[in-house]
């Protein structure tokens, strides 16, 4: 995550980098230990399923 041309580290990309390896991939492993299903967001838009009709929709009724 180095910028080749300046040589310094991009800040924003580190912080996301970290929050996604010590906060959310620990945070899905413990619920799908818990018997939670795990289900990428960009599959569940409008566009791509019948789930929603709004990402405002955060209630899935639909599931189990």
């Amino acid at each position: 995550m180095q910028d080749f041309l300046t040589g310094k580290v991009r800040v924003g990309e580190l912080m996301a980098s970290d929050e996604l390896d010590k906060v959310e991939l620990p945070a899905l492993e413990q619920l799908q230990s818990l018997g939670w299903s795990y289900v990428e967001g960009a599959q569940l838009s409008p566009d791509e399923s019948d789930e929603r009709s709004s990402l405002k929709d955060v209630v899935l009724e639909k599931r189990d």
